[in-house]
């Protein structure tokens, strides 16, 4: 679960029919489930909807899973509307448990995570608040095809700079600030 200072939280459960679903709970304790909009991103058997973290707004960041193991991001406004995005280069094929991992949002929209690409590196990426997605490796990252390795951004704050951590070439974990 993720919670902001106004007392609001979101988090994941399973209802009773496996489906893994967000929740969003204000300070006064109103309860709202919700699902992205994807038939195939609200499956039973370890796939549904995952919310990540919440900002101020009310603004909700997380993923979902669809029926072929692909993970896509999403971002639900405050009204309640769905936008799934992919990382451009985020590995699509079936089974390979690839595709974009969103960790946090802050205040202006502005959403991090990363995305393992088709041939299992992983990389970090910045989602502004009117879609638009930049690409990164922190310096030092691990690149080489079917390691497993690379950038994985974990938080942003109001000012944009970003905070995680990288695996070099040798399986060592670093931390890293990004600064826009």
């Amino acid at each position: 679960p993720c919670i902001v200072d106004a007392g609001v939280i979101t988090g994941v459960y399973v209802d009773p029919n496996g489906l893994i679903r967000g929740f969003l709970r204000t300070s006064s304790g109103e309860l709202t489930t919700f699902a992205a909009p994807s038939p195939g991103c609200v499956a039973a058997s370890g796939f549904g909807t995952v919310p990540e973290s919440i900002n101020e707004t009310g603004a909700i960041t997380g993923k979902c899973t669809d029926a072929h193991n692909v993970t896509h991001g999403f971002v639900r406004d405050p009204s309640g509307k769905f936008t799934e995005f992919d990382a451009p280069g985020a590995g699509m094929t079936a089974g390979d448990g690839h595709g974009t991992f969103p960790e946090s949002i802050n205040n202006a929209g502005v959403i991090t995570g990363h995305y393992t690409d088709s041939q299992y590196v992983v990389h970090g990426f910045v989602r502004t608040s009117n879609g638009k997605l930049t690409t990164f490796d922190a310096p030092g990252a691990g690149t080489a095809d079917g390691s497993g390795l690379g950038t994985f951004p974990e938080s942003i704050n109001d000012g944009g700079m970003i905070t995680g951590r990288y695996t070099d070439t040798h399986n060592v974990n670093h931390g890293f600030v990004r600064i826009p």
